[in-house]
């Protein structure tokens, strides 16, 4: 036999076994190995994620903590100082030079809106800070190179006017416009809550000449004759949480201890839109009324969604798209006045501090005209889940049934069923809360504002029953009121409502009034997560990410909270995805897995070949050599 031939003598089963054996070992201690360093890579990762993630949010939130701080104490301290200056008021007018010492004041604090002192005669001088934000500069339509603008309401009567005047960088006058006016500054919550030597900071409201909301802080100038305030606009503070890096990660949210959303970071919403729909055909003689009769001051509550409520302050609601939609039709000028309670928003009606209160179902003992019905909903009751569902509102005699204040309902009620007991309450948030704590049997109101409020404000394990015998008997169908002197816009009302298409209709009820409430699509007044609301009274989880379910998907949360010049205690809060939270740490080992796979399909050949096969076979050849011999 040659020495080709014994070379290439076949292998005996047992060594064919150990090079299979050899080959799977080396294969699998690879692919080990590769799994456990692909394994630690992910774990720390992630870890370093969440730590990097906790750093950041931290630091966001301490640094938002003090932005609000400051930006109060600022507004504070310049309302405090402006107030004691012995030249602002000159007779019962502003001193000349008051117009560039508070220029000079919003210089050096560009995110104020504005500084304004208010008179007892109700007269206001206001300067508005263009550069404060872009909402500013499009609301009152200034020019690009406008930097200022100077409101001021004068005159008695019918001679009372608002007059805009445009400035530019160096104060010379670029614009000037004026119109009709009855606005009443001493009549103001920043007014009428402004104090001797203490500055008051007003709950969010919507400023009567941008109509956009914020807060201002107020305080009686020295003699008691003015009102000195500074505006801060909340599109202020959601441009700074849209500033935050985190914002394209996430949802940011600055809210109340009960849910109510300050700012957030959301410009996705589409609140505005209105369905198309052509002019209203009005006469000759109703153009010139409507045109008469400047701008009309309409109520905006603040806590009856899905109807008239406001998201931070500003108007939203069913009914309030149906007002937008009509003087869109007509032409009719039109102001929303909110940061009011239901029975003040009656009684600033009764004072013609109001044109039009809506939406009534009755005039409540009140002046004015009623319209037509716009919207006819089911009255439902709220019980505990566990109680006997009332049928008749007879099963409520001797017990109690909560209903928010300045309801017409009640009267209806204590005429008809005297031995119900009632329990006035806030809002419908506060019935339902009443009502989930025992301190009352029932609360009454519309169904569709009942479970709206319930699920907004994540109050659970109730009823409603909305097939109950007596609430016929109460008045139906929500409306506006009007002035008596504007009897005349009524009528043109009921035409315009009678007018809308049901195609425009459709649409309203789909935006607001779709039984899913996901499919409504629209911004909450209220934080959409019951975790933040939760955080927000646990602080054991607060300044920490939390690992949640939203949604059926894994989310963090990071919630801190912070006090601030007299404002109850607020909230912020950070909402991230799972996979956007480790989006970066998942590129990292997928690209990992990737390069060591290529590295092992392109290695693991040549290290068997030359660490398994050919030192197996020059084994082989050494030991078949010594049996020859």
């Amino acid at each position: 036999m040659t020495q080709q031939d014994k070379t290439d003598t076949p292998l005996p089963e047992t060594e064919a076994s150990l090079q299979f054996r050899l080959v799977v070992a080396v294969i699998l201690v690879t692919l080990v190995t590769a799994a456990v360093a692909l394994g630690l890579h992910y774990y720390f990762s992630r870890a370093m994620a969440l730590d990097s993630a906790m750093a950041r949010y931290q630091q966001t939130a301490s640094a938002t903590r003090d932005y609000l701080k400051n930006l109060d104490n600022n507004a504070a301290q310049t309302a405090r100082v402006l107030a004691q200056y012995p030249q602002l008021v000159a007779g019962d007018w502003v001193n000349p030079a008051t117009l560039p010492l508070f220029a000079e004041v919003m210089r050096n604090n560009p995110v104020m809106y504005a500084v304004y002192i208010g008179f007892n005669n109700g007269d206001v001088f206001e300067l508005v800070n263009l550069n404060s934000s872009e909402a500013v500069r499009r609301h009152l339509k200034a020019a690009p190179a406008d930097r200022w603008v100077v409101i001021s309401v004068r005159g008695k009567g019918d001679q009372r006017r608002r007059r805009f005047e445009f400035y530019d960088g160096q104060m010379q006058q670029t614009f000037a416009r004026e119109e009709i006016s009855d606005y009443n500054a001493s009549q103001r919550l920043w007014f009428t809550s402004a104090q001797s030597g203490t500055v008051h900071k007003t709950q969010p409201y919507l400023f009567q000449h941008l109509q956009a909301p914020g807060q201002s802080y107020s305080i009686r100038v020295a003699g008691g004759k003015a009102v000195l305030a500074v505006d801060i606009a909340f599109s202020t503070l959601a441009a700074h949480l849209r500033s935050q890096p985190l914002s394209l990660d996430g949802e940011i949210y600055l809210y109340q201890q009960s849910g109510e959303i300050i700012a957030s970071n959301s410009s996705v919403w589409n609140e505005d839109r209105l369905p198309d729909t052509g002019p209203f055909a009005l006469s000759e003689a109703q153009e010139n009324y409507i045109k008469s009769l400047g701008r009309l001051r309409i109520s905006n509550e603040t806590d009856w969604p899905p109807i008239d409520f406001a998201v931070s302050a500003e108007p939203r609601g069913y009914s309030i798209d149906l007002l937008r939609l009509i003087a869109q039709m007509t032409g009719l000028n039109i102001e929303f006045v909110n940061g009011y309670a239901w029975p003040e928003l009656m009684e600033l009606f009764r004072r013609k501090e109001l044109d039009i209160l809506q939406p009534v179902l009755s005039r409540q003992a009140l002046p004015g005209v009623m319209t037509q019905a716009f919207l006819q909903l089911p009255y439902a009751l709220a019980q505990r889940a566990q109680d006997a569902a009332i049928q008749d509102l007879q099963q409520l005699n001797g017990k109690i049934l909560a209903i928010p204040a300045g309801w017409s309902v009640a009267q209806v009620i204590r005429s008809n069923y005297p031995q119900i007991t009632l329990l006035s309450t806030t809002n419908t948030r506060e019935a339902l809360e009443a009502v989930k704590q025992g301190r009352a049997d029932a609360a009454l109101d519309m169904e569709l504002i009942l479970r709206n409020t319930a699920d907004q404000y994540f109050i659970g394990d109730l009823r409603f029953s909305k097939q109950v015998t007596g609430t016929g008997l109460l008045p139906q169908g929500l409306k506006l009121l009007l002035q008596d002197e504007l009897a005349p816009l009524a009528a043109i009302l009921d035409q315009v409502l009678a007018s809308i298409t049901p195609e425009a209709r459709a649409f309203l009820q789909e935006k607001w009034l779709a039984a899913d409430e996901n499919e409504r699509k629209i911004m909450p007044a209220v934080v959409p997560y019951e975790q933040l609301i939760t955080m927000a009274h646990n602080s054991t989880s607060q300044n920490r990410l939390e690992k949640t379910h939203i949604n059926g998907r894994e989310h963090y949360i990071f919630a801190s909270s912070f006090d601030h010049f007299q404002s109850p205690r607020e909230h912020l809060a950070f909402v991230i995805s799972e996979e956007r939270l480790f989006a970066a740490s998942s590129r990292e080992i997928w690209w990992s897995v990737l390069i060591i796979a290529a590295v092992w399909l392109l290695s693991m050949p040549l290290i068997l070949l030359f660490f398994v096969f050919r030192p197996l076979r020059n084994f082989h050849s050494a030991v078949a050599a010594d049996n020859h011999d």
